[in-house]
């Protein structure tokens, strides 16, 4: 006679995980994985930690997900370095500046040199704060070179000086 067939199976982490996944809180699955890492082995926290940050970023949240950057990038320079560049691509590096790692780790003075070109370029305020905040670049091992920060700061004031140039000589025309 036919019967009812009941599979039965124990949930893991993992599915939990899982569950997640499918509804788009990565916050939460990188959250059960820092909280039992042993019991997970489907899955790796940096995937999670990549995709949660993605999805932040992705979503207009770069304040949210910079803010979340010291605890699940910890003293990983290379995790620092590779998320730089994605705030970077999505237009708010600005955002992670306030955050960056000084010490512990301490990255390469070609990335702190990098940021604060791009900050320079794309917001002088940010550029400001972080260059405060980074501390004196005469000391015994600088965060970032001086002598090429200053060279790109004087380039970018000589150009507005010729573009204000340029726009009063341009009125001058109009009226004339």
């Amino acid at each position: 006679a036919p019967g009812d067939v009941v599979l039965a199976r124990v949930r893991d982490v993992d599915d939990q995980v899982d569950v997640c996944l499918s509804e788009g809180e990565f916050g939460r699955a990188v959250a059960l994985y820092r909280a039992l890492p042993r019991r997970v082995r489907r899955h790796r926290l940096q995937d999670l930690v990549r995709r949660h940050l993605d999805a932040l970023l992705d979503a207009g949240r770069a304040a949210e997900a910079a803010a979340a950057c010291p605890d699940l990038l910890g003293k990983a320079a290379t995790l620092w370095e590779y998320w730089i560049f994605a705030f970077d691509k999505k237009g708010c590096l600005n955002a992670l500046a306030d955050v960056l790692p000084i010490n512990k780790p301490r990255l390469a003075a070609t990335v702190y040199d990098a940021v604060l070109d791009r900050l320079l370029a794309t917001d002088p305020v940010a550029f400001l704060r972080t260059v405060k905040r980074w501390g004196d670049p005469g000391a015994d091992e600088p965060l970032y070179a001086l002598s090429t920060i200053l060279k790109r700061v004087e380039r970018r004031v000589q150009r507005g000086a010729a573009l204000r140039d340029a726009a009063t000589a341009s009125d001058r025309a109009a009226v004339a």
